[in-house]
């Protein structure tokens, strides 16, 4: 789910991995210029499997946008 705040987003994000994990996500995705996206993020991942510990994990993703020309020639007869 996603929800428009100021000149950013807000995102909610849940998964689920049958009988793995199960993960939730917050984030606030900031446009910094044309190019750059800065997200403060927090996750919580809850293991089902019993392998491993749950965890939290606080951090801030950066994100950088790519465009890709092509350009193409149609040639037509012998040109």
């Amino acid at each position: 789910a996603s929800y428009q705040l100021g000149s950013g987003t807000i995102v909610v994000e849940y998964q689920y991995l049958h009988d793995q994990a199960q993960e939730i996500a917050a984030a606030y995705n900031l446009p910094i210029g044309a190019w750059l996206v800065l997200s403060p993020e927090i996750r919580y991942r809850k293991d089902l499997s019993g392998t491993k510990e749950d965890e939290t994990v606080i951090g801030i993703r950066a994100r950088i946008k790519a465009h890709l020309e092509v350009k193409h020639n149609l040639l037509k007869g012998n040109e």
